[in-house]
């Protein structure tokens, strides 16, 4: 990852996914405070007073920084966003990323994730040196498993979540 100097942005047939900025900052806090999207998620203490525009400026950090990427996922034509997508938690070699992603409940069921993971993962495994890709998410989270495994996501039974033991791990490797 780290020769990438401008943002990646990607489109699918109904999204773009671009870098998220501080007009975003409404849409984020909303997104990050939401009961249906947090369902799922063990919330730390310390975000709940988070702002949208910090943590918008700690992503545009980590991208500067070579530490992740994060798309707002946006409907076409519109800029508004509706969810994210998300490689951080690289590792120190570039080979493995963690993926994250959210999408507001009036736009979830509609497959727009699927077509927003689409598009990262071709993204990733065509243009950067990741290998690997995991995700973590809660057992009970059947959309999210469903969609890790309709990509290819296997559950490695070796790892635990030190964080939170409700979630599986899942991993998906380079094609060949």
């Amino acid at each position: 990852m780290s020769d990438i100097k401008l943002f990646p942005q990607l489109t699918t047939n109904r999204l773009t996914l671009r870098q998220i900025n501080k007009n975003d900052a409404a849409s984020i806090y909303d997104l990050r405070n939401d009961p249906y999207v947090n369902q799922h998620i063990l919330v730390p203490e310390n975000r709940k007073n988070e702002t949208g525009i910090s943590f918008i400026n700690n992503r545009l950090e980590d991208f500067q920084s070579n530490k992740g990427l994060y798309w707002a996922i946006c409907l076409k034509p519109d800029s508004k966003l509706i969810g994210n997508i998300c490689l951080w938690n690289f590792s120190e070699d570039f080979k493995k990323a963690e993926l994250g992603y959210s999408l507001l409940k009036p736009y979830s069921g509609k497959g727009l994730m699927t077509e927003a993971l689409a598009a990262v993962l071709d993204y990733t495994f065509s243009n950067t040196n990741f290998e690997i890709i995991e995700a973590y998410t809660r057992f009970q989270n059947t959309s999210s498993t469903n969609l890790l495994t309709k990509f290819g996501f296997n559950i490695d039974e070796n790892q635990k979540d030190a964080v939170d033991e409700n979630n599986l791990i899942f991993v998906k490797h380079k094609p060949t």
